[in-house]
């Protein structure tokens, strides 16, 4: 298949930079917008499958359009990459989406270098914001694997990439219900064609595995002996991984009722599953000591959430002292200055001052004392 050189201009706006891949239908490039400013870059995908007696290269298109709608709906959210714009163009089909500047998670999971259980509950809680917006607009990824998440470099998000245009295009072309999806990251239901957004916990949950272990999934017989592996993680996080890679897809989170079909219209989905996820991960971010090894859950007695606004910080030491107003109150709270940069933003006095925030504690002295030890313990409710 002809590829475009660098230099090449196509639909009169887009120069080519250098080439970035190429797989069987199509190639992907790095590429200028020279209609805005400053030329920003972008990723220029060519699709161009063999046309035949058969219509093929209409059914390509059709497919491609249909893809290209749904990225577009995708594109709203700041995890997933915006779709500039999809044409046709000499018998080629064009997609061009915002350029990523990071590196993809593969490059981060590294054999014989074990994650630790405080890097995979973040991990987790990123890779879910995209995830659960995709799944909230009934699309199912179907190929989520750790080439398919990159880590933006200017904020260190996860950035869910490549929603299965080109093999759509070409693997429906080659044989209508050809499995979709990565060996490996793939639950024994989608090796039949199914498709539910559970197959999307699944990989995520195989993933988190490799992390957590140093070693690719298939060095195990499965996702439990993977587990049975793994001694440096508290039986919550445990139980939680378990659950994501259940071989059956109804003990799995999700929807109960797994669906084959994602992009018809269907009921409102419901996010239960979903959200105890999210809830979890948040109790053990806030509950856990990740200074004992193996770390454990730490979660003692009743749980408080104060939300005020912040009306005085200090330095005092290496910890930030802050007067929070709430509930016709004065909070005085202490933050290590380690995590003060990760929770407002800033190490600013005058940028922390003012934002309301909200504070969960389950320790607080007489008069009204607070320490602040995880992240997850403080957030901020709007910027000032």
């Amino acid at each position: 298949m002809s590829g475009l050189s660098e230099g090449s201009l196509i639909a009169n706006r887009y120069k080519i930079v250098r080439e970035l891949g190429e797989g069987n239908f199509g190639k992907t490039y790095m590429a200028k917008d020279l209609h805005k400013p400053n030329h920003p870059l972008c990723v220029v995908k060519q699709f161009k499958p063999l046309q035949s007696e058969h219509g093929t290269f209409r059914t390509a298109l059709r497919l491609f359009n249909q893809e290209a709608a749904i990225l577009q709906q995708l594109g709203s959210h700041p995890d997933i990459p915006n779709l500039d714009a999809f044409f046709e163009e000499n018998n080629n089909l064009y997609l061009v989406q915002e350029y990523i500047d990071g590196n993809v998670l593969s490059e981060e999971i590294i054999i014989g270098q074990p994650w630790q259980e405080e890097e995979i509950i973040k991990l987790l809680k990123q890779i879910l914001i995209p995830l659960k917006y995709v799944h909230e607009k009934n699309i199912v990824h179907r190929d989520l694997k750790p080439d398919n998440l990159m880590r933006r470099a200017e904020n260190g998000h996860i950035v869910l990439i490549d929603f299965g245009a080109v093999k759509q295009i070409s693997q429906e072309i080659k044989k209508q219900g050809t499995v979709i999806g990565t060996i490996g990251y793939m639950p024994p239901e989608q090796y039949e064609g199914t498709t539910a957004k559970s197959c999307d916990v699944y990989a995520l949950g195989v993933i988190v595995i490799e992390a957590l272990t140093g070693k690719k999934i298939k060095e195990f017989t499965g996702p439990i002996q993977a587990l049975d592996s793994v001694h440096h993680i508290s039986d919550g996080l445990k139980n939680i991984i378990l659950k994501m890679t259940r071989r059956n897809d109804q003990e799995r989170y999700g929807d109960e009722i797994q669906k084959k079909a994602n992009y018809g219209k269907q009921k409102e989905p419901d996010y239960t599953e979903f959200k105890k996820i999210v809830q979890r991960v948040e109790e053990i971010l806030v509950c856990t000591d990740f200074n004992k090894n193996p770390v454990t859950l730490a979660c003692n007695g009743n749980w408080k959430t104060i939300e005020g606004t912040i009306n005085g910080v200090s330095l005092q030491d290496n910890n930030l002292l802050v007067k929070l107003s709430a509930n016709s109150q004065i909070y005085n709270i202490s933050v290590s200055l380690d995590i003060t940069q990760e929770i407002f933003g800033s190490n600013k006095l005058t940028e922390i001052q003012g934002k309301s925030v909200v504070v969960k504690t389950n320790q607080m002295s007489r008069d009204n004392k607070i320490t602040v030890e995880q992240p997850a313990q403080l957030k901020i409710l709007n910027d000032k």
